[in-house]
């Protein structure tokens, strides 16, 4: 019984029918490689960890032109509040605050 772990690549556009059946056909012709699924950007892979590595397949990938998503920028509220996180947590740590005693 051969176990599949799931390996999400997220790319920068949504891939043509065409551009699916490249991918289907560069990732199934490896060792290990279980399913290929697609779900508008996202490319879904199950492959076996003991086979081949998750690291060899984003290369593949990156190497055949298919670019990875950037992470979005963070927006003016978003940085805002992760900065107001790391000060109460600089300032408190983990301590209860003094009106809980």
């Amino acid at each position: 019984m051969q176990e599949f772990d799931l390996f999400s690549y997220i790319l920068d556009h949504k891939p043509s029918s065409g551009e699916r059946a490249k991918i289907r056909n560069l990732l199934e012709d490896l060792p290990g490689i279980g399913e290929v699924y697609f779900l508008e950007e996202e490319i879904k892979i199950e492959y076996s960890s003991f086979k081949i590595a998750k690291e060899y397949i984003e290369e593949i990938l990156g190497n055949n032109g298919l670019q990875k998503s950037r992470p979005k920028k963070k927006g003016i509220f978003q940085r805002f509040i992760t900065k107001l996180i790391k000060t109460n947590e600089d300032e408190f740590g983990n301590k209860k605050l003094n009106c809980c005693d």
